[in-house]
């Protein structure tokens, strides 16, 4: 799937069921792991970056100033479960 994070979004953590693949295609993601928002010990993804985030990984990102749109790859079912 392609996904177009709008500026300063921020997406809570969460967790996936599959192994996924990603790619940032433009602007530059935030993307942390833990079971909260810590925009100080996100890792800064610039656009062309591919990495890799294991099941069931607990992660959070955001955007700050600018669009940013990510092609994420993975051998479903999927889901998004977000912590509670």
């Amino acid at each position: 799937m392609r996904v177009k994070f709008p500026p300063n979004t921020k997406n809570p953590p969460h967790t996936h069921p599959d192994n996924r693949q990603a790619t940032v295609i433009s602007g530059t993601w935030y993307f942390g792991h833990g079971d909260k928002i810590e925009p100080e010990k996100a890792t800064k993804v610039a656009a062309g970056t591919f990495f890799t985030e294991p099941a069931n990984a607990i992660h959070y990102n955001f955007t700050t100033s600018e669009e940013v749109v990510v092609q994420i790859s993975g051998t479903g079912p999927t889901a998004t479960n977000r912590l509670k």
